[in-house]
């Protein structure tokens, strides 16, 4: 038992760390309690109980517990599944579908998976690696033409499996993703102009647009032309081909349209910083996935993501017992690549070794979205959590633990640990208001009209509006500092927009996120885009004069000094 008791802490603080949570399991010792939408008839041929003394009053308890937490973590709605031996031993539904909704979660609600739909990626192309339509080290720049990157002498280094392991060196640049969608050849031209943090190879940086090349890469290596609209139709029917179909995953889909005309999906919620309560995100924002498709535009729902980990586990070959890939090219997607954070990262799936055995897992995020697969292949186990709620992964820790104490049949552990980091997370976001304040016409002279990437700012009440192709960001001032404005509404909540201008007066905005320390204080994942309205007196005298570059660690040490830590949000976790 002791032995069970230290591997199933080992194998929770792995996941924490893979998860970007390493705090939550450092508490272990602190022990859970506590919906329910039951399955319907099914035609899965591999759905099954809990069984091997972990009968029928074990489904009644996790369907108790996970109610319990679904309301204690303040998820609208899940779904979750587990898998053993061979099967899918539990799966349920649990909640609504949006914080504003009364519609019930049932096991064919189609949710966001975020960053989950990279491990379909490398899924599909391990399945053309055994075609030999391509290799894991084949060169992107020959299967992307139009491939450059902001230092030409490393272009001729990048690889599929640098990109598929996130090591193609480029520094993460997900805001860019929230201001506006881009087509395939668009977003190929924009990663030319993303900072080199390291040589092709090299590290480990977490990189959604470079993961997407390599989906596009293989779209052409598959016959694509290269065009926007071939690439992303050979895309989406390779990856229907290939994984969806065969794996049965019958309701999947990448096709945004398609999912929200669907009359069974979920609806996007994420907490806000202004009431401070769940509240709706626009859906129109969880378009911004589709610039990056490969890396995380996938909808799916809990009986198909139940079948696509039983891939997974039953080394390529689908609940009907047929291949679908070859065990070798999907143990390759399986295998440490780089050091990450907490473990490793294979071709699409984080990696780490725990006394339970391996661990492949995949969490993912979107603006109202939240998700995470784990799989233990050496014991037969995994899990599957879907939520609607983007910063719910206290709640999908809490769900993971308790089943893998039930697995391992020891105590349960409650979840006060869990809740007091959901509690930090509140405090985070109440935090931004408090250095805040209502905009006044003054705050936004000279600073409203029109930007690059089809934006606009203008002012609604107290607001400052951010409004692009997407939806609508609600800004505030920050008490203090002219120029500075931080997100407070509907997604990237803890952004920060500053305005500046140059010596003739011309007016740019910079977003991004103000993270690190003392020396290390910076500004992530900065886009500076220019006013498109030019000053009508562009001889005169400009009202303000600012640098973004020097002024931009005077305007995130000033939000430290307040005492705010924004609660930084990364698209595709």
């Amino acid at each position: 038992m002791k032995q069970s008791l230290a591997g199933s802490r080992r194998v929770l603080a792995c996941l924490a760390r893979l998860a970007g949570l390493v705090a939550v399991i450092a508490l272990w010792n602190a022990e859970a309690e506590a919906q329910v939408s039951v399955d319907g008839a099914s035609d899965d041929p591999v759905l099954e109980r809990l069984g091997q003394g972990q009968g029928p009053e074990f489904r009644a308890e996790l369907d108790s517990y996970i109610q319990s937490a679904l309301l204690a973590f303040d998820v609208p709605g899940a779904a979750v599944a587990v898998l053993k031996d061979g099967n899918v031993a539990y799966r349920a539904a649990f909640g609504a579908r949006g914080a504003r909704s009364a519609t019930p979660v049932d096991t064919r609600t189609l949710f966001m998976i975020g960053s989950i739909t990279k491990s379909m990626t490398s899924t599909m192309i391990a399945t053309l690696v055994d075609d030999r339509l391509l290799t894991w080290d084949a060169r992107v720049e020959q299967l992307l033409p139009t491939f450059a990157l902001s230092q030409p002498e490393y272009e001729s280094r990048v690889t599929l499996r640098h990109l598929l392991s996130h090591q193609s060196g480029l520094s993460r640049s997900d805001v860019s993703l929230f201001l506006g969608p881009e087509q395939p050849l668009e977003l190929i031209a924009e990663v030319s102009t993303i900072p080199m943090r390291a040589a092709p190879g090299e590290r480990y940086e977490y990189q959604n647009q470079a993961y997407s090349l390599a989906g596009f890469a293989a779209a052409r290596a598959a016959g694509a032309r290269d065009t926007d609209g071939s690439l992303s139709r050979e895309y989406e029917r390779l990856m229907r081909e290939r994984v969806f179909e065969p794996v049965g995953m019958r309701r999947t889909t990448l096709d945004f349209e398609r999912a929200i005309r669907s009359d069974n999906h979920a609806l996007p919620n994420e907490l806000s910083a202004l009431s401070g309560n769940i509240d709706a995100v626009q859906l129109g924002f969880e378009r911004f996935a589709t610039t990056v498709a490969p890396a995380g535009a996938v909808w799916s729902n809990i009986e198909d993501m139940g079948r696509y980990a039983l891939l997974h586990l039953s080394e390529g070959r689908n609940v009907w017992g047929r291949r679908v890939v070859s065990q070798v090219a999907l143990e390759e997607t399986h295998t440490p690549m780089v050091a990450s954070d907490g473990g490793s990262y294979g071709l699409g799936w984080g990696v780490a070794d725990s006394p339970l055995g391996r661990i492949v897992t995949h969490s993912g995020g979107t603006a109202g979205f939240g998700a995470d697969v784990v799989l233990l292949p050496e014991r037969g186990w995994g899990m599957v959590v879907l939520t609607n709620r983007a910063s719910s992964v206290t709640f999908v820790q809490a769900v993971e633990r308790y089943v893998l104490e039930i697995l391992l049949g020891r105590e349960r552990t409650p979840d006060s640990d869990l809740l007091a980091v959901e509690a930090a997370f509140r405090a985070s976001a109440a935090a931004l208001m408090a250095v805040t304040a209502p905009i006044e016409p003054a705050d936004v002279s000279g600073l409203l009209g029109a930007y690059e990437r089809k934006l606009t700012f203008f002012q609604r009440g107290p607001d400052l509006v951010l409004r692009n192709e997407f939806g609508e960001m609600l800004l505030r001032k920050v008490v203090g500092y002219p120029g500075a404005f931080l997100v407070v509404g509907n997604t990237l909540a803890g952004a920060v927009a500053f305005f500046s201008s140059d010596e003739n007066g011309n007016v740019s905005v910079t977003l991004g996120l103000p993270v690190g320390e003392g020396d290390d204080l910076h500004l992530e994942q900065p886009v500076t885009l220019p006013k498109v309205q030019r000053l009508s007196h562009p001889g005169r005298p400009p009202r303000w004069t600012r640098d973004p570059r020097g002024e931009w660690r005077s305007a995130v040490r000033y939000l430290r000094d307040c005492g705010v830590k924004p609660p930084a949000p990364r698209a595709f976790r």
